[in-house]
């Protein structure tokens, strides 16, 4: 089933996009996030809160605060 995510960088959606598994979609958040300051997240890390089923994960909560919203479409 394929997932759905939207970063969010300081309340503003920057990008979205559809991956079919959560270690591309991770691939993805981590090469796009870091393009705002953003290197705390590993995509492994980020794979497994997905996996998990986790839908919203703070990456950064200084300014800017980026935000993925991650969902099953």
């Amino acid at each position: 089933m394929p997932y759905r995510y939207t970063l969010t960088v300081a309340g503003v959606d920057r990008h979205s996009a559809v991956h079919t598994d959560p270690s591309s979609l991770a691939r993805d958040v981590v090469a796009r996030a870091s393009g705002f300051g953003v290197f705390a997240v590993t995509e492994k890390d980020l794979a497994r809160y997905i996996a998990q089923g986790i839908r919203i994960i703070d990456l950064q909560l200084r300014d800017p605060i980026v935000t993925v919203t991650v969902d099953r479409v």
